[in-house]
Order: structure tokens, then sequence, then C-alpha cells
């Protein structure tokens, strides 16, 4: 179960199947690759909140996920139309008009603001409630291994 839907994503973002042509032939192919984004940010929100959460009844708590869920697949879009307007001889075949260094600031910005939404959902737990390694023996319960709290830059070049 998603929060965001395909017409929500469209109709907020303005990215349309006209505007992706001669990338994606027809409109039933883009139906099904925003679908494909909408799944994956649904399953990436669902694994950082945690299932008991990502199935909450509270109308507010959803609308807070589906914003989430809405910024995260703009940041993917973004990253899409980058790498368009980075390889494309022809400016008039990009689906958003700007650069494609604009396009990732544009998505890294999308991305930060999916962390600061997510961040006080996740409650301080390992994603997707793994437990904290810990020793084994009765001695002690401490932790063996920190958690990683480090961002990773997926747009930063190889």
């Amino acid at each position: 179960m998603a929060f965001l839907t395909r017409s929500i994503l469209e109709q907020e973002s303005t990215w349309y199947f006209t505007a992706w042509q001669p990338q994606i032939g027809s409109p039933a192919a883009f139906d099904s690759w925003i679908d494909t984004i909408v799944t994956r940010v649904a399953n990436h929100t669902k694994w950082r909140v945690g299932a008991a959460l990502y199935g909450t009844t509270d109308p507010l708590t959803q609308e807070i996920l589906k914003e989430a869920e809405l910024n995260l697949a703009q940041y993917y879009l973004c990253l899409a139309s980058a790498t368009i307007a980075d390889t494309s001889d022809d400016a008039t075949t990009v689906p958003a008009l700007a650069s494609g260094p604009k396009l990732l600031a544009d998505g890294q910005a999308y991305k930060a603001r999916y962390e600061e939404i997510i961040a006080p959902l996740e409650g301080g737990r390992n994603h997707a409630g793994w437990a904290p390694a810990r020793a084994t023996s009765a001695a002690t319960t401490a932790r063996l291994v920190p958690g990683i709290r480090v961002p990773i830059d997926w747009e930063r070049p190889s």
C-alpha cells in the first residue's frame, strides 16, 4: 500500500508523458514506469519507518507519509531527468527545462526534505526494525557495533 499514487505524483509534480518523449515511447509505458517509482518509494518509506507505523489508520500520519513519498519520487524523477539532460545533444528532449547540475541540486533538495520528514518518524529505531548488534554473553548487553549515521551521497560522481 502506497500513500502516493501515480495521479498524485503526475499532478503535484507536473511530470507528464509528453515531456519524456522520445525516451519513453507510449503513455502506457510511462504509467508503468511511474507506478514502479511509486512502489519503490512506498517500499523504501515502509522500510524506514517500520511496518507498524506505515500501516497506520491515522489520517494525519498518512498525509505526512504521502508528502515524504512525493519528495522521494521527485528526487528519483529529477535524477532521471538530469541523466537525460547530461547525455542528450537535443535540449528539446529533456523532461524538465534545466541543466543536469540544476536538476541534481533540485533532486538533492527533495531528498533532504524527505529525510526531514522521515527522521522523526523513525523514532531512533534501526532500519526495518532490526535489532541492534549486542554481545552474546550474559555478562554484557553493550552494543558491539555502533549505528552508522553517515548519509550516502548517491549523486556524487564516481
